[in-house]
């Protein structure tokens, strides 16, 4: 079962590489290392930009011991806002960890083929769909041998 979720950790990885805008002063990788249940997630967040700083929001309910990792070390924490915790870097380009859940975002059915649709449901003016993700991966295609 391991075995399974290595790859399909690079599957996931693979397709929700990041894509980078034409012009954009902020690069955003987002790696996510699913745990066994296909459910529980750490996710690994880097940001390289060439600004002097940079505010990285995180919601409420993740503090200081809730994250695995921050890069560089050298930060402030910021409780001020009441619907954000912000982590304010001394330059543009950095790194943090943190567990998550995605809960009933995803589904299996009887054929262990695991989906996770994270769109919000709204579609935008403009005919393009809101922020989220459809993903459906089948563990039939990370099985070995």
């Amino acid at each position: 079962m391991k075995q399974e979720f290595k790859r399909l950790l690079l599957l996931i990885t693979l397709v929700l590489s990041p894509m980078i805008a034409q012009g954009s002063d902020v690069v955003s990788e987002n790696m996510v290392f699913l745990k066994e249940d296909g459910k529980s997630y750490l996710l690994q967040r880097s940001m390289r930009t060439s600004r002097d700083k940079y505010d990285f929001h995180l919601d409420k309910d993740k503090g200081p011991a809730t994250l695995y990792y921050i890069d560089p070390n050298e930060y402030e924490w910021d409780v001020s806002k009441p619907d954000a915790n912000i982590l304010k870097f001394n330059n543009g380009t950095f790194t943090v960890m943190y567990p998550g859940n995605y809960g009933d975002q995803v589904t299996i059915d009887g054929n262990r083929v695991y989906t996770l649709n994270t769109w919000d449901g709204k579609t935008l003016e403009d005919g393009h769909f809101g922020s989220g993700t459809n993903l459906t991966i089948s563990t039939a295609l990370c099985r070995h041998g």
